[in-house]
């Protein structure tokens, strides 16, 4: 595998708020990685809220302790942009000045193999247009998918994850084709299972009509709009700890939270490019699909927890 001092050299995107404390370890990972190009997006405090100052403020200031050679570009808005706009206008922004890299949320963080990992695919599938995607999570729970070192997933996850811009030249977050892949029931090509196509279908069509402002989810359509596939590793490589009150969705912990990191080791690469759809199948039902009753408990929850935030 590609060692720690190549990988370096691979942009690094952080996407940051109020969480200093949680900001604090994403940082002492990437203080080992030392990357030679960091760009940092930091939202500004929320309207009336007036501890955000404070907390923002602290988040970046600690990339002030950068103590290796390291250019760094900053996104640091004066107020608070709504999440879902940020979220892809922080990507914009970072494919405006590079032609891949990794990204991390404040609360994500990764084994350090997760850098070396993503350099070395990001290098080797940098021409494929069928790759839109590089996974760091796996939501495997210890079920290998053959005997190589990642697999291909119609599934993107953003808990620790790289692109390219030619790939993230295509996301959308109007939607604009939307009509088109309803009408084409395009859902038929990327799914087999009834479940998971009435799943998607609706969903898309909520994200569409402005219902579901969700706008990494949109990443998702883009990546199966085009009919591309992502790339999953065997083992998780990043955990993810921000969970709770604080947290734009993930309020509840559950089995996915704060799973155990793994090196990946040296890649062994598959000698085929072809979807896993027995993994899709199993993360389909074990991450995104929730029955009737736990859907009504969780959004029940949740609105008792939002009203609790600031």
């Amino acid at each position: 595998m590609t060692n720690i001092s190549t990988s370096s050299k691979t942009p690094v995107l952080l996407m940051l708020f109020n969480r200093p404390k949680i900001t604090r370890q994403l940082f002492e990972k990437i203080r080992q990685v030392r990357p030679t190009k960091l760009f940092v997006a930091a939202n500004g405090p929320r309207p009336g809220v007036s501890a955000d100052i404070e907390l923002c403020n602290a988040v970046r200031k600690i990339f002030d302790e950068i103590d290796w050679e390291c250019d760094i570009h900053t996104n640091f808005p004066e107020t608070n942009i709504n999440m879902h706009i940020r979220w892809y206008a922080t990507l914009d922004w970072f494919f405006e000045n590079v032609d891949s890299g990794i990204i991390l949320e404040d609360d994500c963080i990764p084994d350090l193999s997760f850098f070396p990992y993503c350099t070395e695919l990001l290098e080797k599938y940098k021409n494929d247009e069928r790759i839109m995607h590089v996974n760091g999570s796996n939501f495997q729970f210890g079920n290998k998918r053959g005997n190589v070192s990642y697999y291909f997933s119609k599934y993107p996850h953003v808990w620790g994850w790289a692109t390219w811009k030619r790939a993230w030249q295509k996301y959308d977050y109007r939607m604009s084709s939307f009509p088109e892949f309803e009408k084409k029931n395009m859902i038929d090509v990327v799914f087999a299972d009834k479940k998971e196509k009435k799943f998607w279908k609706n969903f898309f069509k909520k994200a569409y009509l402005g219902i579901f402002k969700t706008a990494d989810v949109r990443w998702a359509y883009a990546i199966w709009m085009n009919n591309g596939l992502c790339i999953a590793p065997n083992v998780n490589m990043i955990s993810n700890i921000g969970y709770g009150s604080s947290a734009g969705h993930t309020v509840f912990k559950d089995k996915i939270m704060c799973q155990e990191t793994h090196d990946i080791g040296s890649l062994v690469h598959p000698k085929d490019i072809i979807q896993d759809k027995e993994a899709d199948e199993y993360t389909f039902k074990t991450y995104y699909y929730k029955n009737f009753f736990q859907k009504v408990f969780y959004m029940f929850a949740s609105k008792i927890l939002k009203t609790l935030k600031p």
